[in-house]
């Protein structure tokens, strides 16, 4: 499967971030590049997952969340075998949002301090459900929650790239391999 490399400007336009955002967020470990920056003028480089980074990024600091909590939650879910689970559940060139969202991260806030995540390849719904079949003393113990739709931000992705005829060919040979895969 070819690697096609992105640039700020594709994670500008992607997901209405300043260019300075971008590199912001990248030299804070929060977004993973392929190619770094290497003096004045130099560009860097992202995967399909960096871009995907850059989304989830985005939105996690859109609902409000500092630094410290956005780069511990990337840190925890980039280390998800879930996460690469996600990048492969698009397997149609129809992507349709009337359909169920991808995954769905669960960041949960505990009140001795400390976090838990989960991650859910269903709904939100169902993920919430699976949350509400937890114990009472378990569910009594969160004092905070953030749900954030990962599949729907996926798909932004995917459907940002399909619009540029030169990088379309990195999502129609992500669908080809997850079709000799039988994903």
């Amino acid at each position: 499967m070819g690697r096609e490399i992105f640039s700020n400007k594709d994670l500008v336009r992607y997901f209405n971030m300043t260019p300075r955002q971008a590199n912001h967020w990248t030299e804070l470990g929060l977004i993973s590049c392929i190619i770094d920056a290497r003096g004045t003028g130099s560009q860097r480089g992202y995967d399909i997952y960096g871009v995907f980074d850059a989304g989830v990024v985005k939105s996690l600091f859109d609902l409000g969340l500092n630094v410290y909590m956005v780069k511990s939650i990337m840190t925890e879910f980039t280390k998800t075998v879930e996460y690469l689970d996600i990048t492969n559940q698009i397997k149609e060139p129809d992507i349709d949002d009337k359909k169920d969202p991808i995954g769905v991260l669960l960041y949960y806030f505990m009140r001795d301090g400390s976090t838990k995540m989960t991650i859910s390849l269903k709904s939100t719904h169902r993920a919430l459900l699976a949350f509400h079949g937890s114990s009472f003393k378990e569910i009594s113990q969160v004092r905070g929650l953030i749900i954030l739709d990962v599949g729907s931000i996926l798909v932004r992705v995917y459907k940002e790239i399909l619009k540029d005829p030169r990088k379309r060919k990195v999502i129609e040979d992500k669908w080809q391999y997850n079709k000799n895969l039988g994903i």
